[in-house]
């Protein structure tokens, strides 16, 4: 059965989803990306006078279209297909304007470099290789030539298919794996020159059947359908704005003209409308003096902020058109076609909310949807307060490596509510430079642990080749991709970008222990709380395999409730590290967009770095505030550096990266362990997001318990305080648990257990033991939650009963 309706109206018969299945390409025009159908019910739109045709005939009409430029092609192209019976004159003006825009972008029609062709509509960053730089100017003129086909003569015609496989040609042994950006342009260039040139140039036919057997069935669907769970790119989420595009226009291109369906029974496609969602950060941003939603970064910033909301708009446009009955089209919807945020930013890409909002298709209620999502292949989790633009977005990174945009940043922890109060470290200026080498692509440049080993050298190749011992800082962070013998020596690597998921000579499937580091075990999401639990050994474990064990467990505790609604929003992080051995440092790091206040004055080092005994943090952010606790361990102290000469500070010097780029979060805090005498060493810190005029953050104290393995905190919240309880290290039933707790109403949260098993609990005054046996089943995830009140007061002693004296009545007795 064919998974795809295409864009929400009628489903072209499946030719089959057979290996050898050979394309069949509709003769007629146009094929890319519409039907006839759908072209019906766009000029029914039209009339209707739907807003998103309003806005885009508005924009057609403007006189700036005159200068003819790519971009501008696939929106005057398809108003001339609409307004082709209502108004024929203009819709042949428009027509002809499309034809110019086409022809100035393939310039001279022979095969060369896009370099030069100046806006494409999608600007980047730093550099890039030219494969991204001619993906979205091949989309736009192949989407030109297809739509306004009857207005080019056959001589112009011929001259764009000609340019068109050429480029496709240019690009034929570049983007043949499967992780990378390149892999999802190639295809995309591929596929959508082939079906527009298809009748036109003798190799077009060729490049569709390249584009389906080679460069998606061979390469690319294996990896999207046994890692692709979740629905997240593996380069991260800056750079799977523009791949998740190429990808999805070459689905649904290819579904238009063929009838073959790229997406059925592939789980990232199943999965990519309600990662994208969740990946949308909570209130509005402003760019083109227009309102948009921001999207949460990842991987290399490689596009300026707005272009990457911009393209995953069009990912969610264009998933919800061709997956109606996706279940989380109906939030997306509601979300999206809000009246704060009514389309797209850049007037280019008009064409794109025509074509793909459906005015009468239903939303659903945000109240209803999930708070959580996770994307477990590639390791990335959301948690959220609500759905409100004043929400608290929770982002947690701890998976594998794939590829070269990635960091090394297992563990990272990000915290946004109305803008980033934990935001990742770093400017992107190009994926090489001293910036990104030392710092920005670091783990010192996220927010997790750093294991400082003096001894350690594990980083001889990040990104440009080996290097030399000592190329590069020691930021105590996690090794790059090598596996390393017991004396330090390097025993196998790995290049950053795996080859394929079982093929070319660096299969992911086959080079598991170097790239498989990190992994998250666990999401539980209840009203009241969420809990993450993600696995970063393998990250730790370089040259001088200083990490044992390293297990992170994330607590979001939600505000109110039923049982106290003035209970404080709480984020927990407990971090289970057994070192190797002691004496090592470990630093609980975390970055800021400004500079946070230390409750405890602190000594000046140099310029720019201060030093004391750890104490509670602040930083004041727009309108929301974070307060860090540190609570273990007790007798840490803290750092802080940031400002101009040490925003990138890292092994005793500062990276700056290079104009016009900048650190977004220039300064940060490390709270540093003292050096352990045993090689276990539990952290707990405790923070607390909030709006600025919310009331003070509650007390936090450290949970009362003998058992070195089992640590907590309480919160104390005024009506029913809440603890929270970690048992450290493998679950087991050998010993019970056991804390004291404060007296009166108190909630718990108990982690680190069996799952799914029976634990009693034996609530006695000052204390809590759990230990196996009848009473609560424990979650999937090891948890148990339950309340506890107070001790009831003792009954009242019994009245005493009157004893008649000897030989007579008591007093009072009846006669």
């Amino acid at each position: 059965m064919c998974g795809l309706l295409l864009l929400g109206l009628t489903a072209l018969p499946c030719l089959g989803q057979e290996t050898d299945t050979t394309p069949q390409v509709r003769p007629e025009h146009p094929r890319l990306l519409l039907t006839s159908l759908r072209l019906q019910r766009l000029q029914e739109l039209s009339l209707a006078r739907s807003e998103q045709w309003r806005r885009l005939l508005s924009w057609a009409l403007e006189p700036a279209r005159r200068s003819a430029q790519a971009p501008d092609g696939p929106g005057l192209a398809l108003c001339a297909l609409v307004l082709r019976q209502k108004d024929p004159e203009l819709s042949k003006q428009l027509a002809q304007l499309a034809v110019r825009c086409a022809l100035n972008g393939a310039r001279t029609g022979k095969a060369q470099s896009v370099s030069g062709h100046g806006r494409t509509g999608q600007n980047s960053l730093g550099d890039e290789p030219q494969l991204l730089r001619a993906a979205p100017l091949v989309q736009q003129v192949a989407l030109t030539l297809d739509w306004a086909w009857p207005a080019f003569t056959p001589e112009e015609r011929q001259r764009v298919s000609d340019w068109l496989t050429a480029q496709a040609k240019i690009f034929s042994k570049q983007g043949l794996g499967c992780f990378d950006s390149e892999s999802a342009a190639a295809l995309s260039i591929t596929a959508l020159a082939g079906l527009a040139a298809f009748g036109s140039n003798p190799a077009a036919a060729d490049l569709v059947n390249q584009a389906w057997q080679q460069r998606y069935r061979a390469h690319l669907r294996p990896c999207l359908l046994q890692r692709g769970q979740g629905g997240g790119w593996f380069e991260g989420d800056t750079p799977g704005a523009r791949a998740g595009l190429d990808l999805l226009l070459f689905a649904a291109a290819f579904h238009s003209a063929t009838g073959l369906d790229p997406t059925d029974k592939v789980t990232w496609f199943d999965d990519r409308l309600s990662y994208l969602l969740f990946h949308l950060l909570p209130g509005l941003a402003t760019a083109q003096r227009r309102s948009y939603r921001r999207t949460a970064p990842g991987g290399d910033a490689m596009l300026p902020p707005e272009m990457a909301a911009e393209l995953v708009r069009m990912q969610m446009l264009a998933l919800m058109a061709l997956r109606p009955d996706d279940p989380a089209s109906g939030a997306a919807r509601a979300l999206l076609l809000d009246p704060s945020t009514p389309g797209l930013l850049y007037g280019h890409n008009y064409v794109y909310d025509f074509l793909w909002v459906d005015p009468s298709a239903p939303t659903a209620p945000l109240a209803t949807a999930p708070l959580s999502h996770l994307a477990q292949a590639v390791g990335r989790a959301v948690l959220r307060s609500d759905w409100s633009e004043r929400a608290t977005w929770l982002g947690f990174s701890c998976g594998p490596h794939f590829a070269l945009r990635q960091h090394l940043d297992a563990g990272d922890l990000l915290i946004f509510r109305g803008s980033f109060l934990l935001p990742p470290g770093g400017g992107y200026d190009g994926p090489r430079t001293s910036h990104a080498l030392n710092y920005a692509i670091r783990s010192v440049a996220a927010n997790t642990l750093l294991i400082h080993d003096p001894k350690e050298y594990s980083w001889y190749d990040l990104r440009a080749g080996r290097q030399p011992r000592g190329a590069y800082s020691n930021d105590g962070g996690q090794r790059a991709w090598a596996l390393f013998g017991p004396n330090g020596q390097l025993t196998q690597s790995a290049p950053w970008t795996a080859s394929g998921l079982d093929s070319g000579p660096a299969p992911w499937s086959k080079l598991g222990p170097i790239y498989n580091v990190a992994q998250i075990e666990a999401l539980e999401d209840q009203p009241r709380y969420a809990y993450l639990r993600g696995r970063a050994t393998a990250a730790y474990d370089g040259s001088t395999h200083k990490v044992k064990r390293l297990v992170r467990h994330v607590f979001l505790l939600r505000s109110n409730g039923p049982d106290d609604a003035e209970a404080a929003e709480a984020v927990v992080v407990a971090d289970d590290l057994v070192l190797a051995r002691p004496g090592l440092s470990v630093r609980f790091a975390l970055h800021f967009p400004q500079q946070p206040s230390s409750q405890r004055p602190l000594s000046k080092l140099a310029p720019g770095r201060w030093q004391g005994p750890a104490s509670p943090l602040v930083l004041a952010a727009g309108e929301a505030r974070l307060n860090v606790v540190p609570i273990r361990p007790a007798d840490s102290r803290l750092e802080i550096m940031g400002g101009p000469g040490a925003a990138s500070w890292v092994d005793g010097r500062n990276y700056p990266s290079q104009a016009p780029a900048s650190n977004s979060a220039p300064w940060r805090a490390e709270f540093v362990a003292a050096s352990p005498a045993s090689p276990k060493l539990p952290l707990l810190h405790v923070l607390l997001p909030a709006d600025q005029n919310a009331p003070p953050p509650p007390a936090i104290s450290p949970l009362n318990s003998k058992d070195e393995d089992t640590v907590g905190v309480v919160i104390k919240d005024p009506s029913w305080p809440r603890v929270l309880v970690l048992r450290l290290g493998p679950p087991s039933v050998a010993t019970p648990i056991i804390y004291g707790y404060p007296a009166g109403y108190t909630r718990h949260l108990v982690a680190g257990l069996l799952p799914e098993t029976e634990y009693q609990v034996q609530v006695e005054p000052e204390r809590i033991i759990i230990s196996p046996g009848k009473g609560i089943k424990s979650s999937r995830a090891g948890l148990l939650a339950f309340r506890v009140g107070p001790p009831p007061k003792p009954a009242p002693p019994p009245a005493p009963i009157p004893v008649p004296p000897p030989g007579g009545r008591s007093r009072g007795q009846a006669r």
